[in-house]
């Protein structure tokens, strides 16, 4: 699982996690600290990785150019022991198609012979591809709606496995929302009956 971790500046915040068995640290916006903050975070603790793919999907989570860092044998083990039992895949992040990378991705659209297609490119990965670029989105701006909408508009019909994983991650994001969403809404009318019954059996005690 991923640690929160407070710069010994006390300036700042920054999480460490293991993706693929490297570490990988993101950096953290004032306002992705914040939301980690009041939802109980402190340093040195442990939440869900499915939190950092949100605040990395809106941008407030960033590898900085960073990059992995290989794991060394003296702490790899300390390391596996951290991150744990974590209900999240690793492949919950979306990666470059060609490299792996995590650091600036954008959505592009690739012209070829056959079909056009779509993919998840780095910043370096899209500098060696830019004669074959149509369409670039940094990925923080692509939720549901964008890509369903980019992919029909485009007619792109041939997606990268990368495209793929990423519109599932967002699919199962929007589903948990929806049920959650729906499970307060049963509470709220549960809630409402009840009262209404009890208001009921009042009014019947007092005639």
């Amino acid at each position: 699982m991923p640690i929160l971790h407070q710069y010994q500046d006390k300036r700042g915040w920054y999480v460490r996690t293991v993706i693929d068995n490297a570490i990988i640290t993101f950096q953290l916006t004032s306002i992705g600290a914040q939301r980690l903050l009041e939802a109980g975070g402190k340093d040195g603790r442990r939440f869900r990785r499915s939190a950092l793919f949100e605040l990395y999907r809106s941008g407030e989570a960033f590898t900085h150019g960073t990059g992995p860092g290989v794991i060394e044998a003296q702490e790899k083990g300390q390391i596996e022991l951290d991150f744990t039992n974590d209900p999240e895949p690793e492949s919950i992040f979306p990666r470059c198609s060609l490299c792996g990378s995590l650091d600036d991705l954008h959505l592009v659209e690739l012209c070829q012979e056959i079909a056009d297609s779509a993919a998840i490119y780095c910043l370096q990965c899209r500098k060696r591809s830019a004669l074959s670029i149509d369409t670039s989105i940094p990925l923080r701006f692509v939720n549901r709606g964008v890509l369903e909408k980019l992919l029909e508009y485009k007619g792109t019909v041939m997606l990268d496995a990368s495209v793929t994983a990423f519109r599932e991650s967002l699919a199962r994001a929007f589903k948990e929302k929806w049920d959650k969403f729906a499970e307060t809404k049963i509470q709220r009318k549960k809630v409402a009956q009840t009262a209404l019954f009890e208001k009921d059996e009042r009014q019947k005690r007092l005639i």
